[in-house]
């Protein structure tokens, strides 16, 4: 059959097999329309571009002459696709004769019906769909034995209708009982009338009935069909419903609605639809407790008559708060709906007395509060209305709970006119009420959105938690266009936070021993370069929107903290942000300065520290030397790399090895004297115990408020004897410490002043009283 497609028309052509086989005896006599016919059919395999049948067996005996005439058709079909469209099985059987007939049909699907019937009906459907239905017919003649040829009444009775899932015929999502249809058809076979008698349909847990539902032809080819149905939608509980679209909102409630429906077309349209409250209300859970919407009017309705359409809006809440709506549109009688060029008036008006209720259908963790008004007029027309009016808010206050953002004692005017809007004020206060933001600004509609808006702070707490605190003073200038959007602008951070302390500082590794300087030496690996974050691979570039052209500048201010890492400092410097290519950029250099460094269990004072930004967001450059504080040797760590692949490696001026800038480092003095086993246990012991295995709790030395702990071997009174040294560095010239001997009573108090970068003034009193005045002198 396949080559014979080339003959048929394009559309017909789409529905010709491909492949398969197709074997068929049929047989027909008479002439048309009054015609006998018998045969079989069976075909395997086939396919087509629009239908594809696994198997199809069909037997029929059918006859048009006379309404005694026999009427039997059988029809078996399996692995049925069309499209996405597919049957598992189809079994139909029609018997009987032209006067009086019955039909089955079984059907069954792997197809779902759509995710929102699942969701409204609360059935799960995964395994698929089945549908059954038993009818019975019966065909009266206009004339006593004549044909279908001549006219008559075709009735139908559905005794049973039902569309269910697979897993559970027994809930179906549609089912309909003994509904009457009559189809009145002229002489010739055009149909001339459909009258559905008085009947229900279940669907969705709703129901739906009418008492008229007709269709009659126009008296002319050229006048328009008649059409009338009135019909009632039963008292929906609307609780349930939104407890399955929303699950996560809490609802809960009695509130139902019903509708009434009467349209009737011909030479005109008359219409009238209404839902309305017909009883109950509502609740919802908001932040954690349920709140009744407490509603007491809800309705919405349209109506057309004479070509004049009119739309009705009211809700009445205490809770929810008020909406009414009146809007008309005239046009022609005969429409069946206004054309875009119909002019169109009325008005809309909005009174939310509290916005919180509104918090569950925020994303997560946001919060509103406050009122909101709108009072708007309606003009124009219906393809490009015009809107006039004003929005007005008070005592607005926005909250995100996760990101620290709490703005507050809010207000906004915006004005409404025609294709425009005006943002004449939009201020808040932060959550301390020492800073505020301002909005103003201006959009407009029309065949593109565009809008040129201005946003400005003043010492604002733009971010409020307790390790992420930002405040700001700047402006920035934003335009949107219909397809790019541009900011230009500038801010100062007064204060600011940034605290990252769940993040490891480098320090000894568990498997170091320093015993002496023999050959046993911590390896490189371990002690001498240490890898801050695990991650080796730079974070892929900050994508936004191609047509964006943004250009900040952020300038840091004075007192902007970092923590973590074990990073303590301040943050200054300048950086500007923009969009080169559609991608997030930022260049610029952060200073850190009057800052410490925790690392190897000693807090190192930054003597340079700079990250240097050269386009990418997460991968700034490092250059960090921070050097112990309370000792005359020049030795520390200097961080390089990347943010997301540092490289701490260690420092000594003049040059010492490894092993001897990490004994500085670790314990304060040269390695000379570090021959005793007992003496390095105790030490590591003291190191791991005390300075904390820097899993984001600063140690139990930091939550002291102590700088440095130590356990030496030394001479007290001139006895050999184990010291134990506890100190502070109070800023970055004064360090206090403070010294005992096991072996004796008295301590020494010990004050280091550093004068200079030469000079240092050495003050001890208690068992040994003595003033120090020390000058160092470097040299190649």
């Amino acid at each position: 059959l396949a080559p014979l497609a080339g003959l048929l028309p394009a559309d017909a052509r789409a529905w010709w097999p491909r492949e398969g086989s197709l074997s068929a005896q049929a047989s027909a006599q008479g002439q048309w329309p009054s015609l006998r016919s018998e045969g079989s059919l069976e075909a395997r395999g086939l396919r087509s571009p629009q239908l594809g049948v696994g198997r199809v067996q069909a037997r029929w005996n059918l006859s048009t002459d006379g309404a005694n005439a026999p009427l039997q058709f059988d029809l078996q079909a399996s692995d049925i696709a069309r499209g996405v469209q597919r049957a598992d099985t189809l079994v139909a059987r029609l018997e009987g004769t032209a006067a009086e007939h019955r039909l089955q049909v079984r059907a069954s699907s792997p197809v779902r019906p759509p995710a929102w019937a699942d969701t409204v009906s609360g059935l799960a459907t995964q395994s698929g769909s089945a549908l059954q239905l038993q009818a019975a017919g019966q065909w009266t003649p206009a004339r006593p034995g004549a044909g279908v040829a001549a006219g008559g009444v075709w009735r139908a009775r559905i005794a049973q209708l039902r569309a269910a899932p697979r897993n559970a015929p027994g809930s179906p999502w549609l089912a309909a009982d003994n509904l009457s249809f009559a189809l009145t058809l002229a002489a010739g076979g055009q149909a001339r009338q459909a009258l559905l008698e008085p009947g229900r349909v279940a669907a969705f847990g709703g129901g739906l009935n009418w008492q008229r539902a007709i269709w009659q032809a126009g008296a002319g080819p050229a006048d328009a069909p008649r059409i009338e149905l009135q019909a009632q939608l039963e008292p929906l509980s609307v609780a349930p419903l939104l407890a399955r679209l929303q699950p996560q909102f809490g609802w809960h409630g009695d509130l139902a609605l019903a509708g009434r429906i009467a349209v009737t077309r011909g030479e005109r349209l008359d219409a009238d639809i209404s839902i309305e409250r017909t009883g109950g209300d509502l609740s919802l859970r908001v932040d954690g407790a349920a709140r009744a919407l407490a509603i007491s009017d809800l309705r919405v309705a349209l109506a057309a008559h004479n070509g004049r359409w009119q739309a009705t809006q009211a809700l009445v809440g205490r809770n929810v708060g008020v909406v009414g709506g009146l809007q008309s549109v005239q046009t022609t009688a005969q429409a069946l709906w206004p054309e875009a060029s119909a002019r169109l008036e009325g008005g809309l008006s909005l009174i939310v007395p509290q916005l919180q209720v509104w918090a569950p259908w925020l994303p997560a963790g946001w919060r509103l509060g406050g009122q909101l008004r709108v009072a708007a007029s309606l003009g124009g027309t219906v393809g490009q209305p015009e809107i006039r009016g004003e929005i007005t808010g008070e005592r607005l206050s926005v909250r995100n709970l996760f990101e620290g953002i709490h703005l507050t004692q809010g207000t906004l005017d915006v004005a409404l006119d025609g294709n425009e809007a005006t943002l004449r004020q939009a201020e808040f206060r932060d959550g301390a009420g020492e800073g505020w933001l301002r909005a103003s600004g201006r959009a407009r509609f029309g065949e593109g959105l565009t809008a040129d808006l201005r946003v400005a702070t003043e010492k604002l707490r733009l971010l409020d938690r307790y390790d992420r605190r930002i405040t700001t003073t700047g402006s920035v200038e934003l335009g949107l266009r219909a397809q790019s959007l541009t900011a230009r602008g500038s801010f100062l951070i007064d204060e600011g936070l940034i605290d990252v302390t769940q993040a490891d500082a480098p320090r000894l590794s568990s498997d170091v021993l320093v015993v002496n300087r023999a050959p046993l030496r911590p390896a490189p690996a371990a002690g001498a370069v240490a890898a801050v974050d695990p991650a080796s691979s730079a974070a892929p570039p900050t994508a936004v929107a191609a047509a964006a052209d943004v250009v900040l500048r952020v300038d840091l201010g004075p007192a902007l903290r970092l923590r973590g890492r074990g990073l303590d400092t301040l943050l200054r410097g300048q950086l500007r942000v923009s969009t080169p290519g559609g991608k997030l950029a930022v260049n610029g250099v952060v200073r850190a300065e009057e800052g410490t460094y925790s690392a190897y269990g000693q807090n190192l004072r930054i003597e340079r520290g700079d990250l240097i930004f050269r386009g990418e967001v997460a991968t700034p450059s490092l250059d960090i030397l921070a050097l112990r504080g309370d000792i005359d040797e020049r030795v520390g760590v200097v961080v390089s790399g990347t943010a997301v692949n540092p490289r701490v490696r260690l420092y000594s001026e003049p040059t010492l090895d490894d092993f001897d800038t990490l004994t500085w480092l670790v314990l304060g003095r040269a390695p000379v004297g570090l021959g005793r086993d007992d003496t390095a246990l105790l030490q590591r012991a003291a190191l791991a115990l005390l300075a904390g295995d820097q899993n984001g709790d600063g140690g139990f030395l930091q939550r002291l408020g102590l700088d440095e702990f130590s356990v030496s071997r030394g001479s007290a009174g001139g006895v050999d004897d184990t010291i134990i040294s506890l100190g502070k560095q109070i800023s970055k010239r004064v360090y206090v410490g403070y010294e005992q001997a096991l072996g004796t009573a008295g301590g020494t108090l010990q004050l280091i002043y550093r004068v200079a970068n030469r000079i240092t003034l050495r003050a001890r009193a208690g068992s040994e009283n003595a003033i120090d005045v020390i000058w160092t002198w470097r040299w190649n």
